[in-house]
């Protein structure tokens, strides 16, 4: 929602495409240690936040250069924290996910651990 405009987001689709990471054959895809149900789990919670961190860097990259499109919004405190949510909170967010997965927590508990674990990127962001 922060890209309204064609030319503002062709300008960045390269530089967000070209920052996505695909997830590849990892040592813990391979491992017996987790059961196939897992992996898949895994990995799709790693790209949903892969895909979430890029764009969070997206959004960043395009305030720090809206001098050169010729702009001056200033996000609002909202827009800030969204941003930050998803740029700086997403690998501890990521983190506490993949615990509830291996720990086969419930949903509750792995909600509570993440929101908890997003907090601290963002408190680490806005220090």
């Amino acid at each position: 929602f922060f890209f309204n405009d064609t030319a503002t987001t062709e300008i960045y689709t390269e530089q967000i495409v070209g920052s996505v990471r695909c997830v590849q054959e990892t040592d813990i895809m391979k491992s017996a240690k987790f059961t196939d149900e897992q992996k898949v789990l895994m990995a799709k919670i790693y790209t949903e936040e892969m895909v979430t961190i890029h764009f969070g860097q997206g959004v960043d990259i395009y305030w720090h250069n809206q001098s050169f499109l010729n702009e001056n919004k200033v996000p609002s405190e909202a827009e800030y924290l969204l941003m930050v949510q998803q740029k700086t909170g997403v690998l501890p967010r990521l983190a506490a996910r993949l615990i509830g997965v291996v720990l086969d927590l419930d949903t509750k508990e792995v909600n509570r651990l993440s929101k908890f674990m997003e907090s601290l990127g963002v408190a680490f962001q806005i220090k």
